[in-house]
């Protein structure tokens, strides 16, 4: 959990010049627009007052001042709705009262708000380890520490800097605990693969980023949009392309998923990744070899051939760090992805 300290600066997404054609009604409706805007500010201006006071009070730890401190910042948000680092402290307040429906709301209206408020993904990933949703989790501390390295990179200085340790610990824990789940279910899969960019549907999936997708007027930069797709743990036998026959029961639901009426006409890409043990040549095709090997299991359980798309990506994609054995363990994957 991270509540937000620091001071951060809002532009309104309607901010943009309007031609107005001053006909006497649209003077009115200016004026009255003008009047709404003037109030709203003044609004915010006390509402930071609040957020200062509330804020000392959350710092102060005393368990009883909890009630009051949530009656506060709900009253705060009635005058400005859209204070984000309110919100945040809101969604904190009741992450740690064990509310963690509540609190999950109040993270995503944060990320409605502003998509690149990397502290609300450190604190819904949280939330969802509390809940026991360990791909999401994964997901939200992945988008945590990118959103911070691109800080980082960037030269700003940034508060949560010495969290990043801390956070990918967590991510690599959260992988571990969804992988040792068990199969993921036909039903799971599908409901990844059908994740919408827009909502950001979340589900047992470890959605990567694309990098070529977004970057349409208003909506987040093409390495924060999430392709819909998921992380499997299929094993193969050790520098061999044969499945193990643990992982059969695994691709029958993957099959089963493929063939399900909600993705009938859905065509899929089959990424084959690997660590980086051995040369980079040797590991593309040997993770080329594993993503056909996938293909062909599947059109032998009755998933048209048409509809799967193989590639290899060898060590090139990492989710982390190669230099421990549990980094090489979770790069070793397969990934389906929804191409359509």
């Amino acid at each position: 959990m991270i509540t937000l300290t620091i001071s951060q600066f809002f532009t309104s997404r309607y901010g943009r010049p309007v031609p107005i054609l001053f006909s006497r009604a649209s003077v009115v409706v200016f004026l009255l627009i003008s009047t709404t805007s003037v109030a709203n500010a003044s609004g915010c201006q006390e509402a930071q007052k609040m957020f200062q006071s509330a804020e000392q009070m959350h710092r102060s730890g005393n368990v009883d001042s909890e009630n009051v401190l949530r009656s506060n910042l709900e009253k705060l948000l009635k005058i400005c709705p859209n204070h984000l680092k309110g919100i945040n402290l809101l969604a904190a307040v009741e992450e740690k009262a064990g509310n963690y429906d509540r609190a999950e709301e109040l993270y995503y209206r944060i990320q409605e708000e502003d998509y690149s408020a990397l502290y609300s993904y450190a604190g819904l990933g949280d939330v969802h380890v509390a809940q026991g949703r360990h791909k999401e989790a994964a997901e939200d501390y992945q988008l945590f520490l990118k959103l911070l390295g691109k800080e980082l990179k960037s030269g700003k200085q940034s508060p949560y800097a010495k969290y990043v340790s801390v956070y990918r610990k967590k991510m690599e824990e959260a992988i571990v605990n969804s992988r040792q789940s068990g199969v993921v279910s036909a039903n799971e899969i599908t409901q990844s693969l059908l994740a919408s960019n827009n909502t950001r549907q979340r589900s047992r999936a470890i959605v990567l980023y694309d990098e070529q997708a977004g970057d349409a007027a208003g909506e987040p930069p093409a390495d924060l949009v999430a392709k819909a797709s998921i992380d499997l743990n299929i094993l193969f036998n050790s520098n061999s392309d044969r499945l193990h026959k643990d992982s059969m029961h695994q691709i029958q639901e993957i099959a089963t998923s493929l063939m399900s009426e909600e993705l009938s006409e859905v065509n899929i890409r089959i990424e084959g990744h690997t660590d980086s043990l051995g040369s980079e040549q040797y590991n593309h095709q040997l993770s080329l070899r594993r993503s056909l090997a996938v293909r062909d299991l599947l059109v032998k359980s009755g998933v048209p051939k048409n509809r799967l798309e193989v590639v290899g990506k060898g060590e090139a994609e990492p989710v982390m760090t190669n230099d421990t054995k549990m980094g090489r363990t979770l790069n070793r994957r397969v990934t389906l992805v929804n191409i359509n």
